[in-house]
Order: structure tokens, then C-alpha cells, then sequence
């Protein structure tokens, strides 16, 4: 539908038979789904395809800025068969004219701070529990500068996991990640200068 996007690869992707070579790629479709869809060759599953989806993010942002407000008016039928919404198709186009306004400099990045890990199962299953004083923490500081303090009691958590079932001690809670869009940019940018990394590799994917 956007006629390819241009995505920054910051590592050799290889699973299933698939493949994504480092450096510059314009992804089609089913491209991008193996991007965005692979966990298993991270040490941390499910955390590192988050951090990797980052530059889909940065590189499809990037795409739509660089549209024409008849461009993304074409586009909201595929969009609006996706979603459910009370807005009009105009007040949807101006939302996102508005969004193309932004910097990516001020575009954050961040993830919910949990506990994981095999000891935590639920009926077998492997179950992350979102660590409840981390997640304040993050929204307190960048989050709730228009409404104030929030006190970690006041989310709608379980205060104690071991209700559940759950034995977290000895767990550390993971790290918010908190990155800007920016960031990935100019770190895509350094690497296409000092890596010489001039998009000719190749997609393959099955």
C-alpha cells in the first residue's frame, strides 16, 4: 500500500528460512512480517523484537512525512478497514497532518517495566507480570507532567504477584528502554556513512 518502505536493518536476520541482510532494505509486505514478527533469534524473545520494531516505526514515520495530504487521504480506506472509529475521514486526515508536524526528535519510545522469566508460568505457560513501582516510576517522569503524581498504589495492579502464584523474588524488573526516534535515525545515518551500508543487499523471505 505505501509502495515499499525503506527500513534500517541494524543486524543479519536469519530464521525459518528467511532472510534480511544488514543495512538499508525497502520492504515489501511480507518483508516487513518477518521483520516485525521474529523473536526467536534474540536472547531476550519477545524484548529484543520490540527494540527491533523500533526501526520499522522510525523508517514508516519517515515514509508518511514525506506524503502529501492527498496521499494520506488515499490511504484511509485500508486504514479505516482496520480500526474502528467515531472520527470522520477528515478530522483522521487532519489528525494526521497534525502527527507529520512532529519532530522525531520528541517521538519516545518505551516499554513497560515486567517480571519474566521461566519460573513465572501460569497452567504452563509463560506469563509476564508488569512490575508495578518501575511502571510509576515511568509514567511519573514522563507521562504525567499535565495530570501530576500518580503513587504506584493507585494503578490498577496486583500489589503482590504472589497471589497469582508467583514467586518473584530474586527477579529484577526489566528496563524501561525509554529511546527517541531521533536517536535510531542518526544512529541508521552513522551507520550508512561509516559502514558504508548503501542499501544493495538484497531481501529474501518465504
Amino acid at each position: 500500500t505505501f509502495g515499499g518502505i525503506r527500513v534500517y536493518v541494524p543486524q543479519d536476520m536469519d530464521y525459518g528460512g528467511s532472510h534480511l541482510s544488514q543495512g538499508y532494505q525497502t520492504m515489501d509486505g511480507a518483508a516487513a512480517e518477518f521483520f516485525l514478527r521474529t523473536r526467536h533469534i534474540y536472547a531476550d524473545s519477545d524484548l529484543g523484537r520490540l527494540r527491533m520494531q523500533r526501526y520499522f516505526y522510525a523508517a514508516l514515520f519517515a515514509r508518511m512525512r514525506s506524503m502529501t495530504v492527498w496521499d494520506i487521504a488515499k490511504l484511509l480506506p485500508v486504514i479505516t478497514s482496520q480500526m474502528e472509529t467515531d472520527l470522520s475521514a477528515t478530522e483522521l486526515v487532519s489528525v494526521a497532518v497534525s502527527m507529520l508536524k512532529i519532530s522525531s526528535s520528541n517521538i519516545m519510545f518505551c516499554q513497560a517495566p515486567v517480571y519474566m522469566g521461566q519460573a513465572i508460568s501460569y497452567n504452563g505457560n509463560s506469563t509476564v507480570v508488569v512490575a508495578r513501582q518501575e511502571t510509576a516510576d515511568l509514567l511519573n517522569e514522563y507521562f504525567r507532567e499535565n495530570t501530576g503524581f500518580v503513587d504506584a498504589s493507585e494503578l490498577q495492579l496486583c500489589d503482590d504477584a504472589s497471589v497469582l502464584g508467583f514467586d518473584l523474588s530474586g527477579y529484577t524488573a526489566t528496563d524501561a528502554n525509554v529511546q527517541y526516534m531521533g536517536q535510531l535515525n542518526q544512529e541508521a545515518a552513522d551507520a550508512q556513512q561509516n559502514q558504508n551500508l548503501d542499501g544493495s543487499h538484497t531481501v529474501e523471505y518465504v
